[in-house]
């Protein structure tokens, strides 16, 4: 099971920490870190989101999405696109 954990704004990956420690070993999380998505782009909300769908994208299997704050936002945003 892949798992992508989105931090808020003011926040980083490393936001997540202490909750993957209590994941099971057969989940695969991953924390992008938000802002390096639009390193060739503003940052802005909307480049934000395009990076991350991107980025969604290239999974090859079913990713469960976890966001707080400006993560859930982008999560959100992407559910509703796809």
């Amino acid at each position: 099971m892949n798992v992508v954990f989105l931090h808020g704004l003011g926040q980083s990956p490393s936001s997540w920490n202490e909750t993957i420690s209590c994941l099971s070993e057969d989940i695969k999380a991953y924390c992008p870190n938000l802002f390096d998505f639009s390193t060739d782009r503003a940052i802005t909300y909307k480049n934000i989101y395009l990076s991350f769908e991107e980025y969604i994208d290239r999974f090859s299997e079913p990713v469960t999405i976890c966001g707080i704050s400006l993560g859930a936002v982008l999560a959100l945003n992407y559910c509703i696109n796809c």
